[in-house]
């Protein structure tokens, strides 16, 4: 069966995909986009002489007017309309000199994408060639009616749809920045559990390598989804009833941030490489048991801190979010005796117990991480001790941010 892996990240793939195009927020757009290119057909009809000829133009405006924040649609539009402004001069240009339509179009649409290039225009780029060559072929004898026409219906769509993202629910998207960075704590804490799974594991092992990529592949993202519901912010006059920080998101994101790199230190471990001995495959069972037991400690500290978050309904700073007395690590199994054939010599006594000011939460984690004991004869075991410095900076990490919370 071994595309069953394959189908079954396919089948999610496809409901994550599902999911996002179903989600509350994008259905408010689609439905506001309807809303706007409707209005703007109609009304761009009642534009006096000429130019209410031209009304199919309008909706294409509203569609370019709506976008996720107040201040993309108003870019947006901007841009679009001097791209437009751009193309229609190049078309100008063209229809003046001596060239023939034949000539005239490959130029237009060559001049008009090389002025495409300008970053300025940004999203409204693609409307210079455009506007250019509609300007020649559909004008035509009456391209001075057309330019006209197409430009101010555009327009007068573009300023419909800026309105309805206005006045019909202005989004703010802070669902979204707060699911996407849950999200990504959840991805982590299934990433260290594929690990430990693996390190367990007699038989098949969890596909921790594949869980892996993804959480590092979905920093950026992540880090996108939270500018991108910070910009709703700007000029949205529901921002000011709200009291979600985006600051908190931030601080979450560099923890998240050095937790990825983390994972990736793990994976080097795991496989091994570079010289140094795959702790997968040259430790001894007792030992990647032990090293497993401190992924799942370690995962089970990021849930209670995706946990404490959804709780909290995400505060605003300074007002605090308030902890279960039952910490996670504190379920771990007592400290035992028992260590692999490999590693031999006494407890790291600079880990266990941790500092008496320290909370509880990472007592029972510390004990753990000086289980695993690096060293047979004095050669140290390198995979070990690396294991072992970068989950106990993992757990430092994810606790310095829950108390700073």
């Amino acid at each position: 069966m071994p595309d069953q892996p394959l189908s079954r990240r396919a089948a999610t793939a496809v409901t994550s995909s599902a999911r996002q195009m179903l989600r509350p927020a994008r259905l408010l757009i689609a439905g506001k986009t309807a809303l706007a290119a409707t209005l703007a057909w109609v009304l761009g009809g009642l534009l006096p002489g000429e130019l209410g000829q031209f009304s199919y133009y309008a909706p294409l405006g509203a569609i370019i007017g709506i976008a996720p924040s107040l201040t993309s649609s108003l870019k947006s539009s901007v841009q679009t309309l001097v791209a437009l402004a751009l193309g229609v001069g190049v078309a100008w240009a063209l229809i003046m000199s001596p060239a023939p339509a034949w000539v005239a179009v490959p130029l237009a649409v060559g001049f008009g994408t090389v002025l495409a290039g300008y970053g300025g225009l940004g999203a409204g780029r693609d409307y210079v060639p455009i506007a250019a060559m509609l300007v020649i072929v559909v004008g035509g004898r009456d391209a001075e009616d057309f330019s006209w026409g197409y430009m101010v219906q555009m327009g007068f769509g573009a300023l419909l749809g800026v309105a309805v993202n206005l006045l019909v629910v202005p989004p703010l998207r802070e669902d979204d920045a707060g699911s996407a960075v849950g999200g990504q704590r959840r991805r982590i804490a299934g990433v260290l559990r594929d690990m430990a799974g693996a390190l367990d594991a007699e038989g098949d092992a969890p596909d921790w390598e594949t869980s892996l990529a993804e959480a590092q592949r979905r920093t950026d993202e992540v880090s996108d989804a939270v500018r991108d519901a910070r910009e709703t912010r700007r000029a949205n006059p529901r921002a000011r009833f709200s009291r979600y920080d985006f600051d908190e998101d931030v601080d979450d994101l560099r923890v998240l941030g050095r937790a990825s790199r983390h994972l990736g230190a793990l994976g080097d471990v795991l496989r091994g490489g570079g010289g140094e001995p795959a702790l997968l495959t040259e430790a001894g069972r007792d030992a990647r048991h032990t090293v497993a037991e401190a992924m799942r400690a370690s995962a089970e500290l990021i849930d209670e801190w995706d946990g404490a978050q959804h709780g909290s309904g995400r505060p605003g700073k300074g007002q605090g979010i308030e902890r279960p007395h039952t910490d996670p690590a504190m379920r771990l199994p007592a400290v035992g005796a028992s260590v692999d054939e490999t590693t031999g010599g006494g407890a790291d006594s600079g880990t266990a117990g941790g500092d008496a000011a320290e909370p509880a939460r990472l007592d029972a984690l510390r004990e753990v991480l000086a289980r695993i004991r690096p060293g047979v004869d004095g050669d140290p075991f390198e995979p070990l001790a690396t294991a072992r410095y970068v989950l106990r900076s993992l757990a430092e990490d994810v606790d310095e941010r829950m108390r700073a919370s």
